[in-house]
């Protein structure tokens, strides 16, 4: 399901869209869509197009061929966790991707991102923040902890 979001005061008219998925993610200009389904990662051919996911899906091919437990995007790049609990960083342009595993001592099982800002879940709860990321070193140089509990 989708929604508009033409007028903050209205409420929302949810429409039922065709394409299944697990999770799907949606950068803030909506030039990039990514689908997670089956555990599988597939791109949107043309979002801005036809709105407000496109027409046409392909696979973006993972590493090792595991599956994905998240995913997150922006404009630029898309992170991952894969099964196995690790985070990479991908950024795709035209048909190339290009992965780089982003080194965490922990165990995670969610992403979060938006714009440089990043931060992840692991298995045992505790939430970090990626520090460090730029536009000309997007997969930033260590992590902070933040005190929930």
């Amino acid at each position: 399901f989708y929604a508009k979001l033409n007028n903050i005061d209205l409420p929302f008219k949810w429409q039922q869209h065709s394409d299944l998925a697990d999770q799907l993610v949606v950068s803030a200009s909506n030039r990039t869509v990514w689908r997670l389904l089956n555990k599988h990662l597939y791109k949107s051919n043309d979002p801005i197009k036809f709105p407000p996911i496109g027409s046409q899906w392909n696979e973006i091919k993972i590493d090792n061929q595991q599956s994905l437990l998240s995913m997150s995007i922006n404009d630029q790049y898309g992170w991952y966790i894969k099964e196995d609990g690790t985070l990479w960083l991908i950024r795709i342009d035209d048909d190339t991707c290009e992965s780089l595993n982003v080194t965490c001592p922990f165990n995670l099982n969610r992403i979060f991102c938006f714009s440089e800002k990043v931060g992840v879940t692991t298995s045992d709860g505790e939430i970090l923040i990626r520090v460090g990321c730029t536009n000309d070193c997007p997969e930033g140089d260590g992590w902070i902890f933040i005190q929930h509990k």
